[in-house]
């Protein structure tokens, strides 16, 4: 199971500008990576409800899980929105880094 980036910004245009960011950082590892938005088929709903209510988070923006499912980050929508910082995440959720 790939590691999962689930879109959880409020705002549409957030939304938008956090998928841009997140497709372009898993695209080359389609396998490993999946970014997937409220309403999209497999959106793990209930772990990401879960990771939101135990986070100091205040303006979520993507919740990420390892590719057992279990809780790795919360991002702000600032943080989702650097790809950079989506890469990090992606990789070391992968590697079950900390």
């Amino acid at each position: 199971m790939p590691v999962l980036f689930c879109i959880v910004a409020a705002n549409a245009k957030d939304q938008q500008e956090i998928l841009t960011v997140a497709s372009a950082v898993a695209k080359p590892n389609p396998r490993g990576r999946k970014v997937l938005s409220q309403g999209d088929a497999g959106f793990p709903s209930q772990e990401v409800k879960q990771a939101i209510a135990g986070s100091n988070v205040s303006n979520p923006g993507a919740v990420v899980l390892r590719n057992d499912c279990s809780v790795f980050d919360v991002l702000s929508v600032e943080d989702a929105k650097n790809g950079a910082i989506v890469e990090d995440d992606f990789s070391r959720a992968a590697t079950g880094g900390l």
